[in-house]
């Protein structure tokens, strides 16, 4: 077997487990608590619709978890 046959190999087996590993490492970045929030009522209704934007610009309180929870991660996303 050549030098270059093992060497190609070796970087394989290497990259299989890489891939592995960061399959099973991966972390979820975001919670999906709020993944069921029906954004068009929010939106179609003043109250709500009001209530959040002035929680994102900060000119009000974040009243809900869903508020503060995306007032938190807003810059990020923003």
């Amino acid at each position: 077997m050549k030098i270059e046959e093992t060497m190609d190999r070796l970087s394989y087996i290497v990259m299989c487990i890489d891939i592995a590993l960061m399959c099973v490492l991966a972390e979820e970045l975001y919670s999906d608590k709020f993944d069921d929030i029906e954004i068009m009522d929010i939106l179609q209704n003043d109250a709500p619709q009001n209530e959040y934007y002035n929680c994102f610009v900060n000119t009000g309180p974040c009243v809900t978890d869903v508020q503060k929870y995306f007032r938190e991660i807003f810059p990020e996303i923003h």
